[in-house]
């Protein structure tokens, strides 16, 4: 049947392929789906996997931290923009434990990674992304 509506370049419409399945009932689509799996090789395992695999790819693709190699000469406001970071829920003294551990924030994304990066340097920091 499929044959006969075969489009000028020999290429079947995928319009025709997706009308001809709206005839089959359920058991025939359930058949075509169990042949395609089979012709293709498609396992539900496979499947899974190439999706938990995409998610921890996109995750490591957009995960950073941010860690300050130097705090140049503007201190104070230096612990005001980490205590701004942590949406300013830590005091100015934690502030500066946290710089003088050197990580300033993990695990963000790298666009808000940047735009930390580009507000501390502008108040002298020097700052590494990772």
């Amino acid at each position: 049947m499929l044959e006969k509506e075969k489009t000028s370049k020999n290429i079947i419409d995928n319009d025709l392929i997706v009308d001809y399945l709206g005839k089959l009932n359920f058991m025939q689509i359930k058949d075509l789906t169990e042949k395609i799996k089979e012709k293709f090789e498609i396992r539900e395992e496979k499947v899974e996997l190439q999706k938990k695999n995409d998610e921890i790819e996109k995750k490591e693709e957009k995960v950073v931290s941010i860690f300050l190699l130097e705090i140049g000469s503007n201190k104070i406001q230096i612990y005001n923009d980490i205590k701004d970071i942590n949406d300013g829920k830590i005091s100015i003294i934690q502030a500066r434990e946290i710089a003088d551990n050197k990580i300033i924030i993990k695990d963000i994304s790298k666009e808000k990674a940047e735009k930390i990066k580009k507000k501390m340097e502008e108040h002298g920091a020097k700052i590494k992304i990772e």
